[in-house]
């Protein structure tokens, strides 16, 4: 299967849980990777907004992984795994009230660079297995 992707331009460590990797529905979800590279005078404004922002969107009906880690060797770069069950539940979860929020506190304490990568994936059995 050809994946479909997007990108705009602008450390939890969890075992491998198969409950939580496997769009429910079967078939794709939405994978989103993301960067933020913050300044350091910024790094704990954003840290807060983005703790609100993960737990909020974890309770989200379609999200199945939302994980916001930093860089061991760049604290100032934090980057952003997510997992959805489709398309429209990302879409929704651009209007709820907690991304609202977030992105006033990204408008607050602009970022040095956000780079973020939409894919349509399949999961298939880890290779060395």
């Amino acid at each position: 299967m050809r994946g479909r992707s997007c990108c705009i331009r602008h450390e939890h460590v969890h075992a491998h849980d198969q409950s939580r990797t496997r769009n429910p529905l079967g078939g794709t979800m939405i994978v989103i990777n993301a960067k933020i590279t913050a300044d350091q005078a910024t790094v704990a404004a954003l840290a807060e907004a983005i703790g609100k922002m993960e737990r909020a969107s974890l309770e989200e009906p379609g999200c199945s992984e939302y994980c916001f880690s930093v860089e061991v060797s760049n604290p100032g770069v934090f980057r952003i795994t997510e997992r959805w069950n489709s398309v429209e539940d990302l879409k929704a979860h651009f209007a709820t009230p907690h991304m609202a929020e977030f992105q006033a506190a990204m408008a607050a304490n602009p970022s040095q660079g956000t780079e973020i990568h939409c894919y349509e994936a399949e999961e298939i059995p880890f290779p060395a297995m």
